[in-house]
């Protein structure tokens, strides 16, 4: 299977990011989902303070017929960063078929 990197630019693709999970996990009895609108909140930095704060990006990868195969968000944790002096990162809503 061949998957290709891309970085989330536009609104349209900022849906299909929030949006993966919930196909994926459809009918998985232990998924618990995160309202959809908390989930646009949080990624587009109206709520949370992890991705509000912090300089971030979100990458997702499409299979060959350019549909949703996996979704990951980068940032730099800049509190932590400037404490210890040392660049620190995280990897979140990582999701991947």
């Amino acid at each position: 299977m061949k998957a290709v990197v891309e970085e989330v630019a536009t609104k349209r693709e900022l849906r299909e990011f929030v949006e993966f999970p919930y196909r994926l996990y459809r009918g998985h009895h232990a998924w618990v989902p995160v309202l959809r609108s908390e989930m646009m909140a949080i990624v587009t930095g109206r709520a949370g303070f992890v991705l509000k704060d912090n300089p971030h990006a979100f990458f997702v990868t499409r299979d060959e017929k350019g549909r949703v195969s996996g979704r990951i968000a980068v940032l730099v944790d800049t509190k932590l960063s400037a404490a210890k002096g040392v660049q620190y990162g995280a990897f979140t809503l990582f999701d991947v078929v």
